[in-house]
């Protein structure tokens, strides 16, 4: 009896916490894309909670890391890298756990960034080269060039001005390979005379 009855209730379980979950996500991505859009929200420690919680679900993983990495951008651009940080490596988790390389990709770019902006350069470093052998394994070239020009960024920032200028010179290289690199090329370019600027390398 006892049996029969767990039987017929487990299904009615999963399907009361699916529902559950459904509408939390739906909530989630209310909250987030909100704040992502106008800038504002009035309580950041709700998108912050809402984005933890989205990587216990088990609703649907595409759109629950899209919502987590949106979270961490609100925060970037917000001035709060630091909880950003925190937000990037439960994505970075989540997509690895879940097998989505190209949103792995995604998180450990926007964990380097984070981790740039905190002033933690060598999480950067760790974070790009993870994500940079990610990108080269799926053969993901505009992927790949965002990613060195971030690492130049945070190479430039730091003073590291010849290393720096080997990253962004490499769009050079991938822009033969793809076309929609292009418009990297002049990021590429002005990022360059930056660092020879600060080499003092006028010409």
């Amino acid at each position: 009896m006892n049996a029969r009855a767990d039987s017929i209730t487990d299904p009615l379980k999963i399907a009361i916490n699916k529902g559950l979950e459904l509408a939390a996500l739906e909530k989630a991505e209310s909250l987030i894309s909100s704040a992502l859009q106008t800038g504002e929200c009035d309580d950041e420690d709700l998108i912050l909670e809402s984005a933890g919680e989205l990587g216990s679900m088990n609703v649907d993983k595409p759109r629950q890391l899209k919502l987590m990495l949106d979270a961490v951008r609100y925060f970037y651009v917000a001035g709060k890298s630091s909880v950003g940080l925190e937000v990037a490596e439960q994505a970075r988790q989540f997509a690895v756990s879940a097998a989505h390389g190209a949103q792995a990709t995604v998180a450990l770019t926007m964990l380097g960034v984070c981790a740039a902006d905190t002033g933690n350069f060598s999480m950067a470093m760790e974070a790009y080269a993870d994500a940079l052998s990610l990108t080269q394994k799926h053969d993901d070239t505009l992927q790949e060039a965002k990613i060195w020009q971030n690492l130049g960024a945070a190479l430039l920032y730091s003073g590291l001005f010849r290393e720096a200028i080997g990253c962004f010179s490499t769009v050079f290289r991938l822009v033969k390979r793809a076309a929609e690199v292009n418009p990297f090329v002049a990021v590429a370019h002005a990022n360059i005379a930056l660092c020879h600027l600060n080499l003092d390398e006028i010409s």
